[in-house]
């Protein structure tokens, strides 16, 4: 799957700063924080999967999103094919 686009759900830790009490607390610490990652798949071992989101070649990316592979919830290959027409005659670098 190295290359491939994908969209990972995972949880992820959370902090909060302000005072709480105790019910505060417990309510709080009782909703997970699920995010959503999407970008290219540029290394995976046992313990992680490593999701670039800006890729030049295989050997080049950055914004690189390590996640635990405890923390994944699911991990879907995205299907591409329909292309965006852009027309960057249009654009004006002046505005």
């Amino acid at each position: 799957m190295i290359g491939k686009r994908i969209q990972v759900a995972w949880v992820d830790a959370q902090s909060h700063d302000a005072w709480l009490n105790l019910s505060e607390l417990i309510e709080w610490s009782a909703k997970p924080l699920t995010v959503h990652t999407v970008g290219v798949l540029v290394h995976e071992n046992d313990h992680c999967i490593c999701v670039a989101g800006t890729t030049t070649d295989p050997d080049e990316s950055c914004c690189v999103m390590q996640i635990p592979k405890r923390c994944i919830l699911e991990m879907t290959t995205i299907r591409t094919g329909a292309k965006y027409e852009f027309d960057a005659t249009e654009v004006n670098l002046n505005d």
